[in-house]
């Protein structure tokens, strides 16, 4: 199994989509800054929905993070803005999307909030959060990604900041083809692996 990861150089930065993205949730498209000013419960009914959906990620989570403080990870690029367990770390992520606080989300009431801290459907990443994720690409020796992420034009984007020399190992078919590989591994299966190769346990 080790020879899966022989030429992943460590740390790398992980760029990850979120469990709405993977498993195609078309609701996250009717999650805008409109819905929530003229439907506030049907919102909110919504983000519930997607939030009980994305802990099925929180075992995947943890081991992203025992990954990055066992220094196997550096820093997680993430569009995930709804799983506690990685908005909670205490490790190097970036939001891109932003994060729902959990005392926003734990009120059942019609929501009071407007999430100023979220990036919702049709709306631009903050500036400084872009920065910081082309930073971090542009500064990575290796980066390991969530293919998902291609279906996205921030995904795109991103992606297009990066050394010449620097190796991108997409998750998905294996193929070869510039400074791309891709595993035959989707993301949940290439962390879990990853994680037993460096004896992490969640």
């Amino acid at each position: 199994m080790d020879e899966l990861f022989e030429k992943l150089q460590y740390p790398f930065v992980f760029v990850d989509s979120s469990h709405a993205f993977r498993t195609s949730n078309t609701n996250i498209e009717k999650l805008t800054r409109g819905l929530l000013k003229k439907s506030p419960q049907k919102f909110w009914s919504l983000i519930y929905g997607i939030e009980n959906a994305a802990r099925e990620d929180t075992p995947y989570y943890e081991q992203i993070i025992q990954l990055q403080k066992k220094g196997v990870i550096s820093t997680l690029i993430t569009c995930e803005a709804i799983n506690q367990r990685i908005i909670d770390s205490q490790t190097d992520v970036i939001h891109l999307f932003g994060a729902a606080n959990s005392l926003c989300l734990s009120d059942k009431e019609p929501c009071r909030i407007d999430l100023p801290d979220l990036v919702l459907w049709g709306e631009n990443v903050c500036y400084k959060t872009y920065i910081r994720a082309t930073n971090a690409l542009l500064n990575a020796s290796c980066i390991v990604a969530d293919k998902t992420i291609l279906s996205l034009r921030i995904g795109q984007l991103l992606l297009e900041h990066t050394t010449q020399h620097c190796p991108i190992y997409f998750l998905s078919d294996r193929k070869k083809g510039g400074n791309h590989t891709e595993y035959e591994l989707p993301p949940k299966q290439f962390i879990q692996q990853l994680a037993f190769v460096h004896r992490v346990t969640d």
